[in-house]
């Protein structure tokens, strides 16, 4: 059984579990793939960000890329419309959804 909830992450984010299994992290701070990627670790707090980097990851652990052709499992310099998309994205997928597994080719 889930337990939906939210989660804060170092003051520079938060995670959003939902009542299907996915998890939804949305991040905007040093390191993090957004306009505030070159802070200092140690700038606190974190000033406001026009994008955020997202991520999307099942039950399972496994992240989920956000379209089967994605280059990576993270999303970069989204802005707040698209992170919103990004949620109800998630928040529409069944439960132990994951990508299929594509053999690489030799």
């Amino acid at each position: 059984m889930v337990n939906p909830g939210f989660m804060v992450n170092d003051g520079k984010g938060f995670q959003l579990l939902l009542a299907n299994g996915m998890t939804v992290s949305v991040q905007w701070g040093s390191g993090n793939y957004c306009r505030n990627r070159n802070l200092s670790f140690t700038t606190n707090p974190i000033p406001p960000c026009a994008t955020a980097e997202t991520a999307v990851w099942g039950s399972d652990g496994n992240y989920i890329k956000r379209e089967e052709g994605d280059y990576d499992t993270v999303q970069g310099d989204q802005t707040p419309d698209k992170v919103a998309a990004t949620i109800a994205w998630a928040a529409g997928l069944p439960a132990n959804f994951s990508w299929p597994i594509v053999a690489e080719e030799e």
